[in-house]
This record gives structure tokens, C-alpha cells and sequence, in this order.
């Protein structure tokens, strides 16, 4: 895989093979990263990859407040990314929020392909890998933050000074993270916003949708709960009361 992804990266950017070359690198930095974390004493639950109790209603519930709520920052996130060159002299602007349309990648294949590159290396690894390594390492939050958001922005600096407006989703997508633990769900998010860009919906109507289904979900999440878990509850509340 890394020689194929090795021989991919010497290709023409306008060619079909660097789109293909974009999913085996994006193969590349989540197998890497899932060996990472089984070297080091994790698994793939830890990493956030359907964790335990994915598969309930509450589970199911978390992981769309989750994924929505990813998705309402990130919509937030472009509107400040966009507004920001308005304050600042000779800064660039994301022309329209879309990361494709800003580096010129009209085809939609290309979009595609970038959108899963950019969405495991910015959530699989600089949110799930770097949380949950720092964390086994004992390592305090603020360093997290601090190097997730570094190198978040860095990634962005194409946009010029308004890049730092990432840090908003950057912020929401390791906060979600760290007191969650769902990974998969900030991925699917991520991706999908992505290529949802180029679809002709005002972002005030996706902020709204968003921030609607964010709410219902979470109330879901909040009067959805496992048997086993109100079981055990019920258990402790008996044992207190001896």
C-alpha cells in the first residue's frame, strides 16, 4: 500500500489517477493509525470506531447529535472563514466555503477523493490518533487542543490568515471527541459537508436543518438508555441506600 501510494503521488493532478491516488493514501493514514494504536496498547473501539453500544438506540441516537453537530460548526465555521478577508487587508477568501471549488477541483471524482483524504487525516488522525495517544500517554487536555488545533490550521493556510477560523470546528470536533468517544460519526460528518458544498443550498437553511436534527438527536440520546445500564444504575442506587 505505501509503494502503491508512493508511485500514485508522482502523478498528474489532472489526471484519473490522482484520485485514486487520494483513496490509497487516505487507506494508507487510517491503516497506519490503527496500527499505531494496537502497537501502543489500544484497539479500534478506542480509536472511536464503532465503540460498545454503537449498535442501541442511544448509541445510534449519540452518533447523529454527534455527526450534526460536527456538521452546524463546520457550516458556522466557513461563514467566519468567509466573512473574516472583510477585516482583514489582502487576505484571501474561500470563495464560497468549498475546499474543492478553492483549489479548482470542479470533477466531482477528484472532490470525492480529496474529501476522504482530508477527512481521515484531519479526524482519524490529528483528532482520534492524537487524542487517544496523548491521552494513554497521561498527557494533559490543553496539549491536545494545542497541537490538534496547530496542526489543523496548518493544513489550511492555502486560505492565508483566515485559516485560523478553523479552529472553531477544529475545537467542536475534538470537544465531541474527547467526551463522546465516536470517531466514525465526525468522519462521516466531515466528508459529507464536504461534497455537500457544491449542492445549491443556502448555508442558513443547512445551519437550520443542522442544528434541528443536532437538538431532536441529543434529546433522543438523553431519555434513551440501555437496560443494562439503568439496571446497573438501579443496582448502585441500592447500594447507596445501604
Amino acid at each position: 500500500m505505501a509503494v502503491a501510494a508512493v508511485l500514485l503521488n508522482q502523478t498528474d493532478p489532472t489526471s484519473a489517477w490522482w484520485g485514486l491516488r487520494n483513496l490509497a493514501t487516505a487507506a494508507l493514514f487510517a491503516a497506519l493509525t490503527l496500527a499505531l494504536m494496537r502497537w501502543c496498547g489500544g484497539s479500534r473501539e478506542q480509536l472511536g470506531i464503532l465503540p460498545p453500544g454503537a449498535s442501541t438506540a442511544r448509541g445510534r441516537a449519540q452518533a447523529v447529535a454527534v455527526g450534526a453537530t460536527v456538521g452546524l460548526a463546520a457550516v458556522i465555521t466557513i461563514a467566519l472563514v468567509n466573512t473574516l478577508p472583510t477585516f482583514l487587508p489582502g487576505a484571501n477568501s474561500a470563495h464560497g466555503g468549498s475546499q474543492a471549488h478553492f483549489l479548482g477541483w470542479e470533477n466531482v471524482w477528484f472532490q470525492a477523493a480529496n474529501v476522504v483524504l482530508t477527512g481521515v487525516v484531519e479526524d482519524v488522525v490529528i483528532v482520534g490518533a492524537i487524542a487517544s495517544l496523548m491521552a494513554m500517554a497521561r498527557r494533559p487536555a490543553w496539549e491536545m487542543y494545542a497541537l490538534s488545533l496547530t496542526l489543523e490550521v496548518a493544513m489550511h493556510l492555502y486560505l492565508g490568515i483566515p485559516a485560523v477560523g478553523i479552529s472553531l470546528v477544529a475545537t467542536v470536533s475534538l470537544a465531541l471527541y474527547r467526551h463522546t468517544g465516536r470517531l466514525t460519526s465526525i468522519v462521516i460528518a466531515h466528508i459529507t459537508y464536504d461534497m455537500c458544498t457544491s449542492l445549491p443550498v443556502p448555508h442558513w437553511a443547512l445551519g437550520f436543518l443542522l442544528a434541528a436534527t443536532a437538538l431532536i438527536a441529543t434529546v433522543v440520546t438523553g431519555i434513551t438508555t440501555p437496560r443494562a445500564r439503568a439496571a446497573t444504575d438501579q443496582e448502585g442506587d441500592l447500594d447507596a441506600r445501604r
